[in-house]
């Protein structure tokens, strides 16, 4: 759907979707994901804490084996490769070839997804009504 502007701008509505994450559902993201990471602790998470509003990173902390305590922090975009890789898990569709990016959003991990027809989609064009006078007419009688 295209809305014609005065000035001849067009304006072409855009989506923005957000997956929300509880802290359980982060916190699992980082065990399972994390020690993929070379030099990664290995150990029980013991406590998350997101910092930042835009595009936030995390600080973890782990009990390594030795009952020793290891803080590792992990930035927004290797958060975010965790979070994309979740949701591939969980069979929920996202799209491949539009960006993607990090929030917090009411205390809880989102993830933000902006569609934009006309910028993803540049061939897109809104389908045309037919003239008035080629449209078909439905009357009923009684």
């Amino acid at each position: 759907m295209t809305v014609p502007v005065t000035g001849g701008l067009q304006i072409v509505p855009a989506e923005i979707r957000y997956i929300l994450f509880s802290a359980d559902e982060l916190t699992s993201a980082i065990e399972r994901y994390a020690p993929t990471f070379p030099g990664f602790p290995v150990g029980p998470v013991v406590d998350v804490e997101t910092v930042g509003e835009e595009d936030p990173s995390v600080t973890v902390v782990i009990r390594e084996k030795s009952s020793q305590f290891t803080q590792v922090k992990i930035s927004s975009d290797e958060l975010l490769s965790f979070m994309i890789r979740v949701c591939r898990d969980a069979r929920v569709p996202l799209p491949a070839r539009v960006p993607k990016r990090l929030c917090v959003l009411k205390n809880r991990l989102a993830l933000a997804i902006r569609l934009d027809a006309r910028k993803y989609r540049p061939n897109w064009a809104p389908r045309s009504r037919p003239p008035a006078a080629s449209r078909a007419t439905i009357s009923v009688t009684a």
